[in-house]
């Protein structure tokens, strides 16, 4: 199975004022959920770390939504990555809704009192 890792991106740009800072986070993030899914032995697909580099996120952000929303279809599922920026983010709010109107598997991370990930469930 390949499942599509939804992180956050622009949510963390906007709310953080150091760009290193901010990228670092991104990558992060996007790791952190593509090493989740190895572990539950799938394939992951992730087009924060696929699109790095290739896309300029201030004059391409809806080539790369749109991109990403094709990769989502040839996806079995999708990992929403739960982070303190999610709940701001518009592009995984647009993932996840895409997802379930493609009907795939459903998991997301759970958060421990300090906003590290500490498991997973399949929503």
């Amino acid at each position: 199975m390949v499942i599509y890792v939804s992180s956050p991106y622009k949510a963390v740009l906007n709310a953080v004022n150091d760009s290193a800072e901010a990228k670092s986070l991104i990558i992060g993030y996007a790791i952190e959920g593509a090493q989740i899914i190895k572990e539950m032995g799938y394939t992951p697909l992730s087009p924060v770390l696929n699109f790095e580099g290739v896309y300029e996120e201030e004059s391409e952000r809806e080539v790369i939504l749109k991109a990403g929303l094709e990769l989502l279809k040839v996806c079995d599922g999708i990992l929403i990555v739960n982070t303190p920026y999610s709940d701001t983010s518009a592009g995984m709010v647009l993932e996840l809704e895409s997802a379930k109107r493609l009907n795939l598997a459903l998991y997301e991370t759970l958060l421990d009192e300090k906003g590290g990930i500490n498991g997973i469930k399949e929503l």
